[in-house]
């Protein structure tokens, strides 16, 4: 069934719609990675499509405790670091938030 759901998903958007998806999906991660890294929060990894782990030491749990207090769900990816995972759904209001 996974496997139907994702070939009418790319048959329904097509070829150029996979790749604008693709294309803004990254571009908000590449945002959301370069604001909060002006804030001073460090990723794990320097480079990122979807996905950023963040370090946040023993800030981790306050932070994760802030993010489901504005209904966000965030992944504690270990003791000192958290997950923020972006898809097609994400807005430039839910990148703000987060930021």
């Amino acid at each position: 069934l996974p496997a139907v759901v994702a070939s009418m998903y790319a048959v329904y958007h097509g070829p150029q719609g996979l790749k604008r998806i693709a294309q803004r999906v990254a571009s908000f991660t590449a945002v959301l990675a370069q604001g909060l890294a002006s804030l001073g929060w460090a990723t794990t990894h320097d480079t990122a499509f979807d996905t950023l782990e963040l370090r946040t030491g023993d800030q981790t749990e306050a932070l994760l405790a802030a993010a489901v207090a504005a209904g966000m769900n965030l992944r504690r990816a270990s003791a000192s670091t958290v997950g923020i995972s972006l898809d097609e759904t994400t807005t430039r209001e839910h990148v703000e938030a987060l930021w």
